[in-house]
């Protein structure tokens, strides 16, 4: 079932460009995809010119922020007028209104790139920086914008999407504090 409607709590005042970040295989586009306004940050770039070639050796295009962040600086002058998400793992880094972070255990995102044909050490790499929480934990310091962490291991993408129109809906007032997801703790003990 596809959730498309904004909940009715959402006002005018509260469209945001949310920015939907994570860890490649968190699931951060499927949960995207149920939105009828989204973009990826590819595209966004794309539109800039600020997108370089493809890297033969990760098979990953280069993002120049700065000359995109320019871009959108110009192009989002503008509070939003729809609530807007930001689909890619570089989407915190533009100027966004609120984050969104996608978690999953490191375990199961490793088996989700392998399944992807991602190289060994693609996969290797990236499930280490979900272990650690890559900048997803130095986020709040200097982001200075509303944070919701969200885990997708075992959560459909209609129940994170919802999850992210219900805390747009409320202003993104958390329902309770949070404690940021630690992988090491969980795993290891």
């Amino acid at each position: 079932m596809a959730l498309r409607a904004r909940p009715r709590t959402m006002t005018e005042a509260s469209h945001a460009r949310i920015a939907v970040t994570g860890t490649p295989g968190t699931g951060k586009t499927s949960i995207c995809r149920l939105s009828e306004s989204t973009v990826s940050v590819a595209d966004l770039a794309a539109e800039a010119d600020a997108i370089g070639e493809v890297d033969d050796s990760d098979g990953a295009a280069p993002i120049d922020i700065d000359k995109l962040r320019d871009f959108l600086a110009t192009k989002w002058a503008q509070p939003a007028e729809e609530t807007l998400l930001i689909d890619g793992h570089l989407s915190h880094l533009l100027p966004i209104d609120a984050v969104v972070i996608i978690r999953c255990d490191p375990r199961i995102l490793g088996e989700r790139m392998a399944a992807r044909g991602w190289s060994e050490s693609k996969v290797e790499e990236n499930a280490e920086w979900e272990l650690l929480g890559g900048a997803w934990s130095e986020l709040e310091e200097w982001s200075g914008v509303p944070i919701l962490e969200l885990e997708s291991t075992n959560v459909p993408p209609a129940s994170l999407f919802q999850a992210i129109w219900g805390w747009a809906g409320v202003a993104f007032k958390p329902d309770s504090p949070e404690r940021p997801i630690d992988w090491v703790e969980r795993i290891h003990g």
